[in-house]
């Protein structure tokens, strides 16, 4: 069987070919060989083994030579029967995006900013060690999940990275309006 392990993009095809061998080692020239997936949603094949990957993972196929060739049911019952190792593995991050932003900052707030993380194939990932960083510590901080630490007004360019894509915003720290606030129970 050739290959014994197949690594597979998704959306990436490829092709399984099997040489089946009597108990001598020579070749069976017509011998009946059928392909199947564990996993048909993941990684698909056909009867032929042309071999199709939409989903990452690992996933094993099967090839077998049935013992009835003229059956043809979903799964024979097999003379000889080999498993295949196919790995599908996750597609780079493609870009990484500022999805939510406060409109106005200020001095003594933490307000939050959201990133999301998109893959080559359009996904969005949590999967990813997202990287976030500030250009001036002394007018704003950012911890790992996002959360500011406005410090005193001025400019400052918050930048995330997650592999090898990055983005980079920028927000104005303002001195807050509000100096004080009283609750009274009514």
């Amino acid at each position: 069987m050739s290959p014994t392990r197949l690594p597979v993009g998704i959306g990436d095809t490829a092709v399984m070919v099997a040489t089946v061998r009597d108990a001598d080692g020579a070749i069976v020239e017509d011998a009946t060989v059928i392909y199947f997936s564990r996993a048909r949603r993941r990684v698909s094949v056909t009867r032929e083994g042309e071999v199709e990957a939409y989903r990452s993972g690992d996933v094993i196929l099967i090839a077998l030579v049935p013992k009835d060739p003229a059956n043809d049911s979903r799964r024979p019952d097999a003379r000889v029967r080999v498993e295949v190792a196919v790995t599908v593995p996750l597609p780079p991050v493609e870009r990484v995006a500022f999805t939510r932003v406060p409109p106005k900052c200020y001095v003594g707030t933490r307000p939050r900013i959201v990133v999301e993380v998109i893959d080559a194939i359009g996904d969005t990932r949590s999967d990813v060690t997202l990287s976030l960083t500030s250009s001036a510590s002394d007018v704003a901080r950012v911890d790992r999940f996002g959360f500011l630490t406005l410090l005193q007004p001025g400019r400052v360019e918050i930048t995330a990275t997650a592999e090898d894509a990055s983005d980079t915003l920028t927000i104005e720290v303002e001195a807050n309006p509000v100096h004080s606030l009283e609750l009274q129970a009514s």
